[in-house]
């Protein structure tokens, strides 16, 4: 996969990062992600992604934007309240980068949607609010072989795994039970 003029001087600066180079940018640009759980800590995730040249984000979130979600999720504006927050974060994104393909599906992760999700990635980033989202992600990550990034804030606490099927313990072997007090991005 081949690099545009615009995108080399765009990534310039990271291709030059011992290992990474033009090799790592082709790769990057040749990758689908994953993210789930679009608010305030899948947002910035897929902001860094986005700017970082990933070739394709599947934004995942079911929700309208509530304007207490503003203070944190840097995606969004005031004018969104109301609407479904996938589709700011789409259209964002894409203002920053439009070179990046975005997809937003509108729903939440479910049994009926996991396999399909998460076999059009190549890694899912799991920023979602609940315990039944992640078990399902990590289930599917799992029986798929995708690495999968878990993440989740609460208070001022926050946690970061990666679970690498076959290698890590999965998330249900981490968790067998919701652990008290993470609960996700509640918005702190």
């Amino acid at each position: 996969m081949e690099l545009t003029p615009i995108e080399l001087e765009r990534y310039s600066r990271q291709m030059q990062l011992p290992g990474f180079g033009e090799k790592g940018q082709k790769q990057l640009k040749a990758s689908t992600a994953l993210v789930t759980g679009v608010g305030g800590l899948g947002g910035t995730v897929a902001l860094y992604l986005a700017v970082a040249g990933i070739g394709k984000l599947i934004l995942v979130r079911g929700g309208e934007l509530r304007r207490d979600d503003l203070n944190r999720q840097i995606l969004m504006t005031d004018d969104w309240v109301g609407k479904p927050r996938v589709f700011k974060a789409k259209e964002t994104l894409s203002k920053i980068n439009p070179d990046v393909e975005i997809e937003a599906v509108y729903d939440y992760v479910t049994p009926e949607n996991v396999d399909e999700l998460v076999q059009q990635a190549d890694i899912a980033l799991d920023c979602s609010f609940d315990f039944a989202e992640r078990d399902l992600l990590n289930a599917a990550c799992v029986r798929w072989g995708r690495p999968m990034v878990e993440a989740a804030m609460s208070g001022m606490d926050a946690y970061l795994t990666t679970i690498i099927p076959g290698e890590t313990p999965c998330l249900s072997c981490i968790f067998p039970e919701n652990p008290i007090g993470i609960v996700g991005d509640l918005g702190f």
